[in-house]
């Protein structure tokens, strides 16, 4: 068993089984936002409030992995060694550090659009008043969309409404 010079002994470390290991619990958990914030903040603003939604693609991969921790998240096979160069969904604090990114971008967004935000990790809803000019709004999203491109972000045209 080759281990590097200078090592201590096997008996002074713990085992540690995968780098998610030594990734303490807090980082790996998050308290989620509830969906009836959401719920009180439409039913607050009345019928016919407008609503935007959108949804990131591909959401972990918005996170790139920093080039010297590569080695921490490959593996070998057929003696060729492969690594993630993007956040993958099985590391432990995946979703601690894109609900930070997330976190951000909300706080981005809600300085410049009228109307209220919401998200929960990777889906934002926007909510404006009845009152609220559609042609208001519709710029509101062109801005986020405009703020995608200007961060190559990725949402699921599928689902933004």
């Amino acid at each position: 068993m080759a281990k590097p010079i200078g090592a201590p002994p096997a008996t002074a470390l713990p085992m540690v089984l995968s780098v998610n290991d030594r990734i303490p619990d807090s980082k790996g958990s998050i308290k989620y936002k509830l969906i009836q914030d959401a719920f009180d903040v439409v039913k607050a603003s009345r019928h016919s409030s407008l609503l935007a939604r959108l949804n990131f693609k591909d959401a972990f991969c918005h996170i790139l992995v920093w080039p010297a921790n590569w080695h921490l998240l490959g593996f070998t096979w057929q003696q060729e060694f492969y690594y993630d160069i993007v956040s993958g969904f099985s590391l432990k604090s995946a979703l601690y550090i894109f609900n930070l990114f997330t976190e951000a971008l909300y706080w981005i967004i809600s300085q410049h659009v009228l109307g209220s935000l919401k998200h929960c990790l990777d889906n934002f809803l926007a909510i404006f008043s009845p009152l609220t000019p559609i042609s208001v709004a519709s710029t509101a999203v062109d801005w986020i969309q405009g703020l995608r491109v200007a961060l190559r972000l990725t949402f699921q045209d599928e689902k933004t409404l």
